[in-house]
């Protein structure tokens, strides 16, 4: 009998299906000569955003147990990892749910994103939030323990309190006018002084802890 000629016809390429995972990076390597049991831990996100901020831009995942603010020594911790000790310097960009500020203490600058209810802002920092509030950019979205508020996710003006001395708030609206050239800004000063007297907010620090 005659033999059977093999089949000449290609066999298509078997696929293979994989999912690509996006690679974690690593915390900074933050070094500043501060006892660490001194500096305030904080709990991030474990993937930072890029493009942001100066370097890295670390986003704080859990609330710590005082609000953060400038000067104050900081470990970042993703698990059981840490970023050894580094310093909150200066704001570097307001939204109108969250605050960024840099970090000094590493070979390489880095920043942190905070939630503004967890944000110790200075008074010439929390006066510009309120006034500015309608014009800041709404995204990222606010922190997933507050996008079920209405209060914050749905109102045209701040539903954030901040507590500005009574004894400053002239100068520092004052200063506050020089800088942005508005030395009127009657209509953000009305919007200021009726949100202050006529709605409750969500003050710094006034909310309780994710999970």
């Amino acid at each position: 009998m005659p033999k059977a000629k093999p089949d000449s016809r290609r066999k298509a390429p078997r696929m293979v299906s994989f999912r690509a995972e996006r690679q974690l990076l690593p915390l900074p390597n933050l070094q500043l000569p501060h006892d660490p049991a001194d500096a305030l831990e904080v709990r991030v996100q474990r993937q930072p955003a890029i493009g942001e901020g100066e370097g890295l831009t670390w986003i704080v995942d859990e609330q710590p147990r005082i609000r953060l603010g400038k000067d104050q020594h900081i470990t970042l911790i993703i698990g059981d990892t840490r970023s050894g000790v580094g310093r909150i310097t200066h704001v570097t960009d307001m939204r109108r749910h969250w605050v960024t500020w840099t970090v000094d203490g590493g070979p390489k600058k880095c920043s942190l994103r905070v939630p503004v209810p967890w944000a110790l802002l200075s008074d010439l920092e929390g006066l510009a939030h309120t006034r500015h509030y309608p014009s800041l950019p709404p995204l990222p979205a606010p922190h997933p323990i507050y996008r079920n508020n209405p209060l914050i996710t749905r109102s045209t003006t701040t539903p954030y309190e901040f507590d500005i001395k009574t004894n400053t708030h002239d100068a520092v609206a004052e200063a506050l006018n020089k800088i942005t050239g508005n030395p009127g800004n009657e209509e953000a000063q009305a919007e200021e002084d009726g949100t202050n007297k006529g709605k409750k907010g969500v003050s710094e620090g006034s909310t309780t802890r994710d999970g």
